[in-house]
This record gives C-alpha cells, sequence and structure tokens, in this order.
C-alpha cells in the first residue's frame, strides 16, 4: 500500500473513531434534550387546561375549544386525551399521521386503566406500539388528567442541529488527517508520491536480435529483469516508508575494484544506468576498508548512509540513501533489514553474469558447459541417459584475423543455430568453437540436427562494415553418449571429428569413434 492510501485509510479511521464517540455519547444526549422539550410542552398545556377550568372544575365543561387549540398550536403531538378522577374518559383523539388506530386504543385503554399515573410534574413512560416508539405523559389538572403521548421524532431544530455536528466531526477528522500528514512529511517518513518512470541512463548499444535470442542470453536477460523487479520493490518500499531523496545500488565491478552505480531512485524516476563511467565508489581508500568490514557509514551529519551489501563474506556492493532529514537509529536498521534481501540477489545476478554466461557473445561460459556435460556424463552411467555433443567452428578451418569480425560471426552464428536447435540445446563458447549439449539425442538425432544447422548457416554473410562482409563456413563435428558407451569421451569424440572436417575443409560426419 503506498502512502497516498495509507494517509486516505488513516482518514477514514479517524473518520470512523470521531463517530463512534459522537453517537455513543450524544445519543443519549439528544434523547434527552427531546424529552426536556416535550416536557416544557406538556407543561404548557397543562397550564392552558387548568386555566380553562378555572373559574370551577374542568369535568362538565365542554373542552372541544381546548382541544382544538391545543391539536393546532402543537402539531407533533400523536395522542391527547383528558379524563376524570373516576377514569371517564371526557375527550381523546389522534392524529392518523403519528398513530394507527390500533395504538391509540391501545393507549387509551392503559389510560382509563390508570397505567400511566398522573403526577404534579410531566413525567413520561416509554410504550412502543405497532413497532414505533412513543413518549407518553400523564399531567393532573384540577379535577381531571391530561394524557399526551408523542411519536419518537427529531424537530426541525434538533435535526439541523445533528446535521451541523456531523459535519463538524467530518471537518475536525480532515484537520486530524491533515495534521498526521503534515507531521510524518515534516520528518520524512512520507513523500509526495507519482508513478515511478523507469529510464536507461547512458544505455549500451541496442542488443542484437542474435544475441537476444540465444538461450544464454535469455536466461541473463531473465536474470537481469528479475534483478530489476526486485530492486525497484525494495527501493520503493523503502521509499515510501522513510522518503529518502535518493536510494542507489552500487554493485562491484571485479576488474577495476570500484563500485559501480547501476540503480537509483530520485524522487519519481527509477534510473537503470548502463554506463560502467557513469558514478563509482573508489574502495581503495578508508571508505573501503570500513565497507569490506559490513560497517555501516553515517555521513553528513546522518543525512546519507552508505549500506554495505556482503554476501558469504564478500562485498558485492552498497546501497546508498540521501533525504534532507536525519535517519534515526531504529530507521537505518529497518532499512538494513529490508536491504539486506538484496544481498543474495546481487550475488547470484553477478555469478551468472561473470560466470555461467559469456558477455562478449550472450552463450554459456566454457566453465558451464563443462559443468553441464559433467552432469549428463554421470546421468549417462547411472541411468543410461542419452546425449550428444555437437561442435560448431563458424569460421571453418581459420578464423577471421579481425576480432569484432569474429564476435560478429560467432553472435551470427549463435542466433542461428538457438533457431534451428531450440531452447533444450545448451550452447557454450568454447574457445574458438560453439559446444552444444543435446539432452535425450542419439546417434540419428545428433546426425540430422548437424545436418540442419549447416543448413541453416552455409551461404549466410555477415555485415562488418559499411563495405565488408564475411561469409560463414560451418564446420562440425558430433558424437553420441550411446555410442562411445559409459566412461567414453563423447566430448573427445566430437572434438576428433571436427579436428576431421577442418583437414579436409569439408564436413566429415562421424558419428561413431573411429568408424567411416
Amino acid at each position: 500500500m503506498n502512502t497516498k492510501n495509507k494517509i486516505i485509510l488513516s482518514g477514514v479511521i479517524i473518520t470512523f473513531v470521531l463517530l463512534f464517540f459522537y453517537v455513543s455519547i450524544r445519543f443519549g444526549m439528544i434523547e434527552r434534550e427531546y424529552t426536556d422539550e416535550l416536557t416544557a410542552e406538556c407543561a404548557a398545556i397543562a397550564t392552558v387546561l387548568r386555566a380553562y377550568g378555572g373559574d370551577g372544575p374542568v369535568e362538565g365543561k365542554d373542552l372541544t375549544r381546548f382541544f382544538e387549540y391545543a391539536g393546532k398550536k402543537y402539531d407533533n403531538i400523536a395522542v391527547l386525551a383528558v379524563k376524570d378522577r373516576a377514569h371517564r374518559l371526557l375527550v381523546s383523539g389522534r392524529n392518523e399521521a403519528f398513530i394507527d388506530s390500533e395504538g391509540f386504543e391501545g393507549l387509551i385503554q392503559g389510560f382509563t386503566r390508570d397505567e400511566f399515573p398522573a403526577g404534579k410534574q410531566a413525567a413520561f413512560a416509554v410504550r412502543y406500539y405497532s413497532q414505533l416508539k412513543y413518549y407518553v405523559f400523564a399531567v393532573g389538572a384540577q379535577d381531571t388528567v391530561l394524557l399526551l403521548a408523542y411519536p419518537y421524532r427529531l424537530s426541525t431544530e434538533l435535526l439541523v442541529k445533528l446535521l451541523l455536528e456531523l459535519a463538524l466531526m467530518a471537518v475536525l477528522a480532515l484537520m486530524l488527517t491533515a495534521a498526521l500528514y503534515i507531521y510524518l512529511k515534516k520528518t520524512g517518513r512520507v513523500r509526495d508520491e507519482a508513478p515511478y518512470r523507469v529510464i536507461h541512463l547512458m544505455k549500451k548499444e541496442r542488443p542484437t536480435e542474435e544475441t537476444r535470442e540465444t538461450p544464454a542470453a535469455r536466461v541473463e536477460a531473465d536474470a537481469a529483469q528479475a534483478l530489476h523487479d526486485f530492486v525497484f520493490e525494495v527501493f520503493s518500499r523503502v521509499s515510501a516508508g522513510y522518503g529518502p531523496g535518493s536510494i542507489a545500488l552500487y554493485v562491484m565491478n571485479a576488474a577495476s575494484g570500484e563500485l559501480e552505480k547501476i540503480y537509483e531512485l530520485s524522487g519519481s524516476t527509477f534510473l537503470k544506468i548502463d554506463s560502467a563511467d557513469f558514478e563509482r565508489i573508489d574502495l581503495s581508500g578508508e571508505m573501503g576498508e570500513e565497507l569490506r568490514k559490513s560497517s555501516i557509514l553515517m555521513l553528513d551529519r546522518s543525512r546519507r548512509i552508505i549500506i554495505p551489501l556482503s554476501y558469504r563474506g564478500s562485498l558485492l556492493g552498497t546501497i546508498v540513501l540521501f533525504r534532507d532529514t536525519e535517519f534515526r537509529g531504529p530507521e537505518v536498521r529497518d532499512i538494513c533489514a529490508q536491504a539486506g534481501a538484496l544481498s543474495k540477489a546481487v550475488s547470484d545476478f553477478l555469478v551468472l553474469s561473470d560466470v555461467v554466461v559469456d558477455a562478449q557473445t550472450g552463450l554459456f561460459s566454457k566453465p558451464y558447459f563443462q559443468l553441464k556435460y559433467d552432469e549428463y556424463c554421470r546421468a549417462h552411467e547411472g541411468t543410461g541417459t542419452e546425449f550428444a555433443v555437437l561442435l560448431l567452428a563458424p569460421f571453418g578451418a581459420g578464423s577471421p584475423a579481425d576480432d569484432t569480425a569474429a564476435l560478429r560471426v560467432f553472435k551470427t552464428a549463435a542466433y542461428k543455430t538457438a533457431g534451428v536447435l531450440g531452447r533444450a540445446a545448451t550452447m557454450s563458447r568454447f574457445d574458438d568453437h560453439m559446444a552444444i549439449l543435446l539432452p535425450g539425442t542419439g546417434e540419428a538425432g545428433v546426425l540430422e540436427a548437424a545436418q540442419r544447422v549447416i543448413a541453416a548457416l552455409r551461404g549466410t554473410r555477415v555485415k562488418i562494415g559499411k563495405r565488408e562482409a564475411v561469409d560463414i563456413t560451418p564446420l562440425v563435428g558430433i558424437a553420441a553418449a550411446g555410442t562411445e558407451g559409459p566412461g567414453g569421451d563423447t566430448f573427445g569424440a566430437a572434438l576428433r571429428n571436427l579436428n576431421h572436417s577442418k583437414a579436409r575443409g569439408e564436413n566429415i560426419l562421424f558419428a561413431l569413434q573411429g568408424a567411416r
């Protein structure tokens, strides 16, 4: 959840808390105010009734005018009735808008049975008729008893007051939410957010289709994208939680011994830096010594922190954070805990980039081929699992004198071969050759694969410059593990086969060691 949603959620929670306490406290006060108004009204009506009988007993007088007066002046009365001390009903009536006939009859019966004892003051009882609440007042007036019943409803004045109070609660909740946001903003815990933009800064030459489509290149690209996504996720989480102005990832360059910046989140922009010369950290001085000891560096009055990323005792990189306000100890610990997850991800990526994949061609490396070859040999000896080796010399019996031309030819051959053999093949750069492992392939399968590779590469021209081009003259050597037998040297057989082809200057596909 981003900061904006957290602030909105906080505002909603504050609003509900205020309304809960308001309703809990104010509800009883509202009913009390309402009944106080009704009590005063009943007292006024009883005074009129007493004055009506001022020159003698009320009983026996015509109460029609009193009934009309009370009903006209007070339009909120549901039931009005008067009885004498002998509980004989003198006059009664109801407002059909407030009470039905069944409720009216129930009230009158209770009134005549003296269920509502009269007092000097207008005390009330609560009754429910047809699932509606009524306040029933019985007031003595000379020789009679006055009954007044009111429905449970808010007066217009009280309703307006209630709505104004609710609006005040909403304004108060808004003010508290704004104050919370301002406090978090000033302490550096939140920052204004916008959708992150990803920018590739100083990007290298766009990978050609050849380098993109080899199996190893796809593996490396997937690993790079996985690291990219993971770094973005961690940086976004740290940025949302602690509001640094910028947060950057530096990774070790084994060749130079320096740390190179490869990612930076600055404001709402996420930078992927592909230039090795963009920004570096020199590890030759005291800073390098402290980072190699896994020491966290607090610089610029604790406004800049450098967190080392180490894995199995080796310094792989650092995370550098900066903001206008100082970082506190608990914040640094939390950031280190979140950033520490990057160590394993960076280690895996560096191993893949530096060991598993050949950087120049995008193929798997020679060490990786040897590991996979040993793995296939063990599987063949243990369970008889078939595999084959195909060695390809894209330059024929020779090699282009220009390294750039050789690399272009190698990449083109790798791309076309990958298109023929598919993703199951493990394609590696093995010195000047391309070494290919074909799992689940026997003698017939590797012969057919070699013929398809030769057909795909033969006649291919590779442009080196504006006017120069080189022809690919593929020569191959093949061998199948099933043919060599347990403990056989399948790779060695394929290499001898390739050397025969080079010596003849044409492809001689020996699938059986020493045969043909």
